[in-house]
């Protein structure tokens, strides 16, 4: 694989959570996988000057994208209403529960520290505790966004046993509490608690099976239980050795709720070779259809996929799918330490260590689209050299569908010059204390540690990956902008009122001119059109002006473009007076260009005295969502899509404005009907732009943009309802094209307080 050089094109501002900050400019901004560390442990911070803010570790997200992240000292990292990193200490409660404890708990890469939010905004946490030399094992529940913690702790008999708590994708997740699953070594347990209205009753382990094989995820991070009402699916490695086959028997479950009674474990398959290996351990997840993605874990050979074939059944299973490269050769390293997720449109993300290339030990990244083949996969980390390396990765996401993964470098197997060089990086882990153990094979085992933590974000759907900031969990975080109420200007056209903030620009579930994810700020509010310009409206310019539209102007040039038979015919007579589609005085107008659109647009400024024009097209999408980061102004549920736009499945043309239901500001008619113009030129990329108010209107790749959807759509096989979604763009090639489904929508600027 050809490795791309870094670069440090710096663009990102740091939008606080309430108000707008100047640029934060910081060492590392806009830097892309792949990395190549140089010898000897020169990292990404040594390579690029990256020094976050926050502690890289695996992060989860609240119920407003607000990330949180712990650490190894037993303080939580959050962002506070600034956009500022703030800690908050969990270790005063468990003080309060054990006023002996030393303070002391087990942390780092074979812990479980990772924060589980649940669908109500409580959090969890899993917390190994010793006090004097008797471990315990605690479960810590917040109902205030991590400010306060109940401790609960788990039987006795379950303080040095390893417990994971289940990790729902955030689209996914339910109003009860995670569940546990329990390993000692041999056997697995699945513990689920209960929520009652202030505490939690943690209830009686329940097992799964006394052959499974121990598991202390310390890379890969993917999950073992999945939950859904009812039911619990739990993946786990056998420790039996299947007759006539060699390798890991992986199995699954299914725990019951109402009897609180776990299935006969169901054989998937096999997957290794020799015997029984415990890095060999699966990963689950599901789609919002209910389908059971498996992947089979192994330790230096290919992972195998597999799904149920009928949604919330465990009875039968996709023919085995080896993902990624094939051995070739003895002794070849492959893959090891699985991580799984499934984003809120479906896709599969997958990382893991791979050692397929002269045994080098790379952190790599796969992707299956939603109803797609899995992709080729995607190097991100390269070590400096060969024989043991290993990440602790993990993979996250928020509810934007973003993918973090965080990481921290440990290579073990050293050469003379290469532990001298880790000596003199971190003295103080005192590597020589013991001297040198000289390995029979030439290589030198030393007692080195993981160093320098990494968080990669994806903006673009796992396109490509690279080192994140402040500015990346910033920007995320929903702050949904207000309306202070409707007006009614001179000619009647009722104006919605919305407040300036900031959102996040674009989709990951649409086309590629939709990404990356871009964050935007609306630097001052304004005033948008309640409905989409109506006939009446327009009507008004005309008499008032006596003018006419470019169509009417050249009715011997224009040409209508026949979309089905893809090509051009001659003009006809339709105008905006008479589109040959019914039409009224409430319909939005049609038949109109972008320059007519601006010259009603210009009238109504003089008629006022202030300024109207095309609102911009993040103007436009700010107005749309009215908060929302999903893909309509309403939700992701296309169920209910008709009662919010007009589109191929409800309507045969244009129809009149207000009839359905608005957006959360009170705005009508965004999703469908017609397409509207917006004031920017269409480029396919909007990543260059500035943040603080966006707009293209010099570089002409092509006409202007038009956002919405319409009547028309989605006439060409495009999933439903697609081009009405919030972040779907289209454009206007021709200037002089006949359209009766494009309109447009006028914004009214607000003075700047002084």
């Amino acid at each position: 694989m050809t490795f791309n050089k870094c670069f440090f094109a710096v663009s990102l501002l740091a939008i606080p959570v309430s108000g707008i900050a100047e640029p934060e400019v910081k060492a590392g901004a806009d830097i892309y996988a792949p990395f190549k560390h140089q010898p000897y442990y020169r990292g990404e911070r040594e390579l690029t000057g990256y020094q976050p803010e926050y502690p890289p570790n695996v992060v989860a997200f609240d119920q407003q994208n607000r990330p949180y992240i712990r650490d190894g000292a037993g303080l939580i990292h959050t962002l506070d209403q600034a956009g500022k990193w703030i800690k908050i200490d969990f270790k005063p409660f468990i003080k309060k529960t054990y006023p002996q404890w030393d303070g002391s708990m087990h942390n780092g890469p074979f812990a479980e520290e990772r924060i589980v939010f649940d669908k109500e905004g409580d959090a969890y946490m899993h917390v190994m505790i010793s006090r004097s030399t008797k471990p315990k094992s605690l479960v810590l529940y917040s109902q205030d966004k991590c400010r306060n913690w109940k401790v609960y702790q788990l039987p006795d008999k379950f303080g040095r046993w390893f417990v994971k708590l289940e990790n729902r994708a955030p689209a996914q997740r339910l109003s009860q509490p995670p569940v546990l699953s329990i390993f000692n070594g041999k056997s697995m347990y699945i513990l689920k608690p209960e929520k009652g209205h202030t505490d939690l009753k943690i209830g009686d382990p329940v097992l799964v099976s006394e052959q499974a094989l121990l598991a202390p995820t310390h890379s890969g991070g993917g999950n073992f239980s999945l939950t859904v009402p009812g039911s619990t699916y739990i993946v786990f490695s056998g420790s039996d050795l299947k007759p006539g086959k060699e390798g890991t028997p992986q199995y699954i479950s299914v725990y019951d709720h109402n009897s609180k009674r776990c299935s006969v474990p169901v054989y998937i398959a096999n997957n290794g070779h020799g015997k029984p290996d415990p890095h060999n351990l699966p990963a689950i997840c599901m789609d919002s259809k209910g389908f059971i993605h498996v992947l089979l874990g192994s330790h230096h050979d290919p992972f195998i996929y597999m799904r149920s074939v009928k949604p919330y059944d465990v009875t039968a299973w996709t023919p085995p799918e080896t993902l990624g490269h094939r051995k070739t050769k003895m002794a070849e390293g492959s893959y090891t330490y699985i991580g799984i997720l499934c984003d809120r449109f479906d896709n599969l993300h997958l990382t893991a260590r791979w050692a397929g290339d002269g045994y080098k030990n790379y952190l790599i990244y796969m992707k299956k689209p939603f109803g797609r083949d899995w992709l080729p996969q995607k190097i991100l980390v390269e070590p400096f050299k060969t024989l043991y390396s290993c990440y602790y990765h993990k993979m996250s996401q928020d509810l934007l569908g973003r993918i973090f993964i965080n990481y921290s470098y440990y290579g073990n197997e050293l050469k003379k010059d290469e532990s001298r060089a880790y000596d003199k990086n971190w003295p103080e882990h005192n590597i020589f204390a013991k001297g040198i153990v000289d390995a029979p094979n030439g290589y030198f085992y030393m007692k080195v540690k993981n160093n320098n933590p990494v968080m990669l974000v994806s903006n673009d759907a796992g396109n490509s990956f690279r080192l994140a900031l402040t500015p990346d969990f910033a920007y995320g975080v929903k702050t949904p902008p207000t309306s202070s109420g409707t007006t009614v200007n001179s000619i009647g056209m009722p104006m919605v009122a919305v407040s300036g903030g900031s959102y996040i620009m674009g989709s990951l579930n649409g086309a590629k001119d939709e990404m990356p994810l871009q964050p935007v700020v609306i630097g001052n509010g304004f005033s948008i059109g309640k409905f989409p310009v109506r006939v009446k409206d327009f009507s008004e310019f005309v008499k008032a002006t006596g003018y006419k539209t470019e169509f009417e102007r050249t009715k011997d040039k224009k040409v209508i473009y026949n979309w089905c038979g893809g090509k051009f015919l001659p003009g006809d007579d339709r105008t905006w007076t008479d589109p040959k589609i019914p039409q009224t005085e409430d319909h939005p107008v049609v038949m109109i260009t972008v320059n007519d659109a601006r010259e009603f647009c210009k009238w109504l400024s003089q008629k006022e005295k202030c300024v109207y024009r095309l609102p911009t097209e993040a103007e436009w999408e700010y107005a749309c969502r009215a908060g929302t980061i999903s893909d309509y102004s309403f939700g992701d549920d296309t169920s209910i899509l008709p009662g919010y736009g007009w589109f191929k499945n409800n309507a045969a043309g244009t129809k009149p404005v207000g009839q359905l239901m608005p957006n959360g500001l009170g705005i009508y008619d965004m999703h469908g009907n017609v397409w509207e113009y917006c004031e920017d030129y269409y480029i396919p990329r909007r990543s260059d732009l500035p943040a603080k108010d966006p707009l293209n209107n010099k570089v002409k790749v092509s006409g202007p943009v038009i956002r919405g959807g319409s009547w028309i759509d989605d006439r060409f096989g495009n999933k439903y309802g697609f081009n009405l979604r919030s972040a779907c763009r289209y454009h206007i090639v021709y200037p002089l094209i006949q359209l009766d489904w494009v309109g447009f929508r006028v914004l009214k600027e607000i003075p700047k307080s002084k």
